[in-house]
């Protein structure tokens, strides 16, 4: 036998077994969710799997996933799923990329709603209320010099890059709007007519409060600070670094405000939203998913600050009202009714 008749007599015999292995994935194999709750470490995940057992009916295994989150959870009926990221934006990217380009889903009418815990401004809620964002604005993308070697002058340690701390009309490097995005994550924004309809459904949910979080909320002055847990409308800063303070927490509200035309208001800071959002972003342009359809829903765990009485680094690391599963229990109280409404509306929403 010739060797092209050979190769030729491989290739019928190859071909004759992959449409059995490309067929693995049929189409009506495909989950096609009308909602996916994304978390980011297990407490988060816990919420909603804990008091939903039936998301444990379809447990499906995703390549690219977190080894320690490496399946999607989906309810019997398929329209809900939840998927955990890990903490931090590589993990956060890197499993929403894996989930987005997966064959195993189709997420082109997908609505989702990520969900989790987040340090929250004093001046704009109270621990364990749940905040829906327009904004998220990556803070990390600046420039920084330690604390240490920065010119008196200057009013905090950071600005954002491709601006001019000399220019501007600035000689002490105030938050000024950059010459250009050049990174094309600074700062995204979500659908507010999706917003608005969301806020709508939960706005009467009565979210859990605690002994422990109404007491700790008394070593706060500021009114909002000082109320039960509720839902309301504010934005939302991202950042690896695992920050506390009163000048960190104006930095992120001083480049909400200015990446924003001051339309943003800075409330929670959490550590993998814009780059969940890249990920979806990038399959959206590629149909995969629709960018339209993403909700950022965070619960305040403990504040981004201390108080005249409580340092920055007590706030931190120990006395900061030890709230996490309240605020993560509240996700759930805020989204469960969300979730519902929308499988059950679906030619409404969809």
């Amino acid at each position: 036998m010739s060797f092209l008749k050979f190769v030729v007599s491989a290739l019928a015999v190859t071909s004759a077994v992959l449409p059995a292995t490309a067929g693995l994935i049929s189409k009506r194999d495909v989950v096609k969710p009308k909602v996916m709750v994304v978390s980011m470490f297990a407490p988060e995940a816990e919420a909603w799997l804990n008091p939903w057992n039936d998301l444990y009916a379809n447990n499906i295994s995703v390549p690219g996933l977190n080894t320690l989150f490496p399946e999607v959870h989906c309810n019997t009926e398929q329209t809900v799923c939840q998927v955990t990221t890990g903490e931090g934006k590589s993990n956060a990217a890197s499993s929403m990329t894996a989930l987005t380009l997966s064959p195993k889903f189709d997420l082109s009418e997908t609505f989702f709603i990520i969900s989790g815990i987040a340090g929250i401004n004093p001046y704009a809620a109270s621990l364990a209320s749940v905040s829906i964002a327009k904004f998220a604005v990556d803070v990390d993308l600046v420039h920084t010099i330690d604390l240490r070697e920065l010119p008196k002058s200057y009013q905090s340690a950071g600005w954002e890059i491709d601006t001019d701390p000399y220019g501007n009309g600035t000689s002490n490097n105030e938050v000024v709007y950059p010459k250009s995005f050049n990174y094309q994550t600074n700062i995204y924004q979500l659908n507010n007519t999706l917003i608005e309809a969301a806020l709508e459904i939960v706005k009467d949910v009565v979210l859990q409060d605690s002994e422990k979080a109404a007491e700790y909320r008394k070593k706060y002055e500021q009114p909002a600070a000082q109320r039960a847990p509720f839902i309301l409308q504010c934005d939302t800063a991202t950042s690896d670094n695992y920050w506390a303070g009163n000048y960190m927490g104006d930095f992120a509200s001083n480049i909400t405000n200015v990446l924003t035309n001051y339309t943003g208001h800075y409330c929670t800071s959490q550590q993998e939203d814009s780059a969940s959002l890249t990920a979806i972003k990038r399959a959206a342009d590629h149909e995969l998913t629709n960018f339209n359809r993403v909700l950022l829903m965070r619960s305040g765990s403990d504040f981004d600050r201390g108080t005249e009485s409580i340092s920055a680094l007590d706030n931190l690391l120990k006395d900061n009202g030890h709230t996490l599963g309240l605020a993560a229990a509240n996700l759930y109280h805020a989204g469960r009714p969300l979730v519902d409404h929308i499988v059950n509306n679906w030619s409404y929403w969809n």
